[in-house]
């Protein structure tokens, strides 16, 4: 779990290290930074350090999300009323394994995007299929940093996300929705047409995501 940690220290200024034995996750600390909330949240009572893991909870302008940890169902159930409702990305607990993500929390939270924090071929064969159908039944975008790397979030609005990944994925965005206007279909975008493609989708309620070999396919859902 730690084991980039070393490129990040050579790379980074790290100040502290929170882990589950830290005063701060222990104590649940809240803080706020430029304007983003920061909630610690633990299970005390976990009697595994998968269910005493530090959670994350970060509350910003027009986003939110939680990075869960490695958490197992029991501490879901115990954490649950701490847990804000509707995020818009979760770190899908312990890499998509199927002691986690309980339906319980899955329709508390009801990610928008299921992002799962696991390595190429790993030896545990993380994430369970059943776990992704999980997510995938209620909605969710799922992805994976097994298959798409490393991946970057920015929190002003869905279609910015879908554009960054498309971006750090080297993956061509296709536009088959001809409802959506002034979009060249099969555009390669990247950053110099982010502002052109979001006035573009500003009237469209909700995006259809799918991927498709090399290619995100982006459309409208009326």
């Amino acid at each position: 779990h730690a084991g980039g940690q070393a490129s990040l220290q050579r790379a980074l200024k790290i100040n502290d290290v929170i882990d589950p034995n830290h005063p701060d996750c222990r104590n649940q600390r809240a803080y706020k930074i430029d304007g983003v909330n920061f909630q610690l949240l633990s299970w005390q009572g976990g009697t595994n350090r998968n269910n005493r893991s530090c959670l994350l909870q970060v509350t910003g302008p027009g986003f939110n999300l939680v990075l869960s940890g490695d958490i197992e169902v029991d501490a879901e159930l115990a954490l649950l009323n701490n847990l804000q409702g509707k995020v818009d990305w979760l770190m899908v607990p312990h890499h998509g394994s199927r002691t986690s993500s309980s339906p319980a929390l899955l329709n508390h939270l009801m990610p928008q995007w299921a992002v799962i924090a696991a390595g190429f071929n790993n030896a545990f064969r993380h994430p369970h299929p059943e776990i992704v159908m999980r997510y995938q039944n209620r909605g969710a975008h799922v992805i994976s940093t097994a298959e798409q790397g490393a991946l970057i979030f920015k929190g002003e609005t869905l279609e910015q996300a879908i554009i960054e990944i498309a971006r750090y994925t080297d993956k061509q965005l296709i536009i088959t929705d001809p409802s959506i206007k002034n979009i060249r279909v099969g555009g390669h975008y990247k950053t110099d047409n982010i502002n052109s493609l979001l006035a573009s989708l500003s009237q469209t309620l909700e995006i259809k995501l799918e991927q498709k070999g090399s290619q995100l396919h982006l459309s409208a859902i009326d």
